[in-house]
């Protein structure tokens, strides 16, 4: 049986054909505010707050996303990727972690596939949402153009590969401008729920972080880098000289739960809210998740 939080989402979207997909156990009891409070005191995870949230939920994030398409995207479907894991993880050693610790610590185990998904895919959604901004014309600072060579000749060739990777990825996914080991700028694609993040579902990855250390766990609501995983291997790097594996700046979801309620499900539509997209991006953000020396920094709260 089907929750609220999962109906809701049906419902909004229109999405009768995802229902198979979003099958989950029931997270009823995750649903009311008195249940968010339960939720805070046993240390589970939380759907953050996002800047100027009570603002998206009424005018949504414009051209991006109307009121009722950011609802489904990030209300609705976030909710149901924290209620998914936190069904999981309630009772685990892996409850009081971040969602992108518990990602990399069981992308490798395949009796837990299903919490490695949901941990990932809510960290991944988060990152989107993260550095979204209503209509900006402002174009990307020189501060972040000027790191495109040699990968990309100029924004506008970023712009059209990004576009086209994103364009030509079957199914669901998420799209990456990521930080390589060269420190250059490239794209990277990952399906369904898979990162960029080492070890995570053996996606291009150089190291596997399950033959290291565990990070260290942090009560810091799902999402945040905190001090572990990323904080840790910039300081990896920098002792060794190098980036060992590819730090993400920016990302687009392609999972039509994300964009399906304002734009459909057809080529065409996914090619709108990819224009649309471009012109929501908050620079500000990818800017400081680059640090002006090159190396990238903790940037999520």
């Amino acid at each position: 049986m089907l929750g609220p939080a999962y109906s809701s989402l049906l419902r909004r979207s229109g999405a009768g054909a995802l229902r198979a997909a979003l099958t989950r156990p029931t997270t009823a009891h995750l649903a009311g505010p008195a249940a968010v409070l339960s939720a805070a005191r046993r240390g589970l995870h939380q759907v953050p707050d996002l800047q100027y949230q009570e603002k998206y939920k009424a005018v949504g994030i414009a051209p991006l996303f109307s009121n009722q398409g950011f609802e489904v995207a990030w209300e609705d479907y976030q909710g149901m990727l924290v209620g998914g894991l936190n069904d999981l993880v309630a009772g685990t050693t892996l409850e009081d972690q971040t969602a992108l610790d518990i990602a990399i610590q069981t992308s490798r185990r395949p009796e837990l596939a299903a919490t490695f998904n949901f941990a990932s895919q809510a960290h991944n959604n988060h990152f989107f949402f993260e550095s979204l901004i209503p209509a900006n014309a402002a174009p990307p600072p020189d501060s972040f153009t000027a790191a495109l060579t040699p990968a990309f000749p100029n924004f506008d060739v970023l712009k059209m590969e990004l576009t086209a990777t994103a364009l030509s990825l079957f199914g669901s996914g998420t799209v990456w401008l990521v930080l390589d080991k060269q420190r250059r700028l490239r794209i990277l694609a990952t399906y369904n729920a898979g990162t960029p993040y080492p070890g995570a579902h053996g996606r291009r990855q150089d190291i596997d972080t399950n033959t290291l250390s565990s990070p260290s766990q942090s009560n810091s609501y799902y999402g945040a880098y905190g001090n572990d995983v990323l904080d840790a291997t910039i300081a990896a790097a920098r002792s060794a000289g190098g980036i060992s594996w590819p730090i993400p700046l920016l990302s687009v979801s392609v999972w039509p739960q994300v964009y399906m309620t304002d734009y459909g499900v057809s080529l065409e539509g996914r090619r709108k809210y990819l224009e649309n997209w471009w012109n929501c991006i908050d620079w500000s953000v990818v800017v400081r998740r680059h640090h002006e020396t090159g190396m990238p920094r903790a940037m999520m709260r």
